[in-house]
């Protein structure tokens, strides 16, 4: 039979098993975080169990302190549906008036780095195929559209009947290179209006 433990005798049975337990999950928390430090100079396997530890820990899309200068610059784009055809490709806050100094395009680039997060981690593709139901599911892409109908109303235009985003990417060649730049979009797919 088991016996009952007393309060004393149970609390103290915790307090050993937390003594022990606490230093080690702690050691390996820390022992985690350092190898996602310098996970450049670690074999890929390392690399990919400190990622898969701190990525949820972690999810701000912040570039890490010390990196290297940008190999991209992206801006979010936007088409409307209006009386049967669509308009032609606006920048999402220069083509609502709002300056490249304003609040309104420091949050246009918050949101673009939250896609480049995205696209780098391939959050949208699988097996070489784009997989846009993914897109449509996730919370940027939800932000970027709220986002972009907000700022249609509040600029009193008529309402869309779609819209469309797209991230335009224009990549920075390396120093040593050719000043030549390379532009890249990425098209999501329409969104009808209510």
């Amino acid at each position: 039979m088991v016996a009952l433990l007393s309060g004393n005798e149970m609390n103290s049975r915790l307090y050993r098993i937390l003594i022990i337990i606490l230093p080690v999950l702690l050691s390996a928390h820390l022992l985690m975080l350092g190898c996602a430090a310098f996970q450049e100079y670690l074999g890929p396997s390392v690399s990919e169990l400190t990622q898969a530890y701190t990525t949820p820990l972690f999810p701000a899309s912040r570039p890490t302190p010390g990196k290297a200068v940008a190999t991209s610059d992206c801006n979010l784009e936007f088409r409307s549906y209006k009386s049967t055809r669509w308009s032609d490709w606006q920048d999402a806050s220069s083509g609502f008036g709002y300056s490249p100094q304003s609040t309104t395009e420091q949050i246009e680039q918050a949101l673009c780095e939250e896609f480049r997060w995205e696209v780098l981690h391939n959050l949208y593709a699988a097996g070489g195929k784009q997989q846009f139901d993914h897109i449509i599911q996730g919370s940027t892409y939800s932000k970027a559209l709220y986002f972009i109908v907000r700022l249609e109303r509040l600029s009193e235009q008529s309402a869309s009947d779609s819209i469309q985003l797209r991230l335009n990417y224009r990549f920075t060649p390396p120093p040593d290179q050719a000043y030549t730049f390379q532009r890249s979009f990425l098209e999501f797919p329409a969104f009808d209006l209510p």
